[in-house]
């Protein structure tokens, strides 16, 4: 998630979400990121490297049926991103360091 000019790892499920603190970003600089939670902790990588980490529940449920990437689909308000993404990947099970190091280095899992 974006916010002003830095970028967070953030759940979000009513009261019980998660986020981790916010990395600054450079406007035009294309950056790697990555967002992975595994058991109960969330964390932020930037251009392969682990950024952040938060406690976060270790399992959560929300009747939501969507997720989104810049925006928020069940929030009424100006929410959104404003840039490029060039790729998007979600994974049903956590990354590991190795492997989101991979991905940025490579531009693929191995």
């Amino acid at each position: 998630m974006l916010d002003g000019e830095k970028v967070f790892a953030r759940i979000e499920a009513g009261s019980r979400g998660a986020g981790t603190e916010g990395v600054a970003l450079t406007n035009g600089k294309w950056v790697h990121l990555a967002a992975v939670k595994q058991g109960s902790t969330l964390t932020l990588y930037v251009d392969g490297e682990a950024a952040h980490s938060a406690r976060a529940p270790a399992r959560l449920f929300s009747s939501a049926r969507d997720i989104a990437i810049g925006t928020n689909p069940n929030y009424s308000g100006n929410e959104c991103l404003i840039g490029k993404l060039d790729d998007f990947a979600f994974y049903a099970e956590a990354l590991s360091a190795e492997q989101i190091d991979t991905i940025y280095r490579t531009g693929k899992l191995q």
